[in-house]
């Protein structure tokens, strides 16, 4: 195998954070298209796909007890059948979540770490639920940059509508 060959094999996939950024950047004047972009829809795989119902309790199953990165849950949705499909019961599921007060520092947390690094829909989806409960000002920047995958802009513009209302006006 060549050297660039064995390079692209062994890269980690591009965040779909870093994906919008750089989308931005190459956008004329740094501005997205108006109705912003679409993500490449996953192959479908000769599995069938799961019931609502069953994509539900699967989410709570990945979700209890909430893990401390990023890896294990996207582990966790992989095993369960978790695909991108299935992003509105990740955040219904993360909205009912029932975490102490104690915990909210490590949900923001691993909201924040999704949200930046997450490579699949479900992962995103989780983090951005995770901000929506628990985000501060400071993922106001992220947030709206994720929006901009209309897959994602209801949910960013949700999140955002708690944080910063004029962010979300714009997104």
């Amino acid at each position: 195998m060549s050297a660039p060959k064995e390079h692209d094999a062994l890269a980690f996939p591009t965040s779909l954070y870093d994906h919008a950024l750089r989308l931005l950047r190459e956008s004329p004047g740094g501005v997205p298209p108006r109705h912003g972009w679409f993500l490449h829809q996953e192959p479908a795989t000769g599995e069938g796909p799961l019931s609502r119902e069953d994509a539900r309790n699967a989410v709570g199953e990945a979700l209890a007890p909430l893990p401390d990165d990023p890896v294990t849950l996207h582990h966790r949705f992989v095993r369960l059948g978790i695909r991108d499909r299935h992003s509105r019961p990740v955040r219904s599921a993360v909205a009912e979540l029932p975490l102490p007060a104690g915990q909210w520092g490590a949900a923001r947390s691993l909201g924040r770490r999704l949200a930046r690094t997450g490579t699949t829909v479900p992962a995103v989806a989780a983090g951005i639920a995770l901000l929506a409960r628990f985000g501060e000002p400071e993922d106001v920047p992220c947030l709206s940059v994720l929006g901009l995958f209309r897959e994602f802009t209801g949910q960013a513009v949700d999140a955002l509508d708690v944080l910063d209302r004029r962010s979300a006006a714009v997104v």
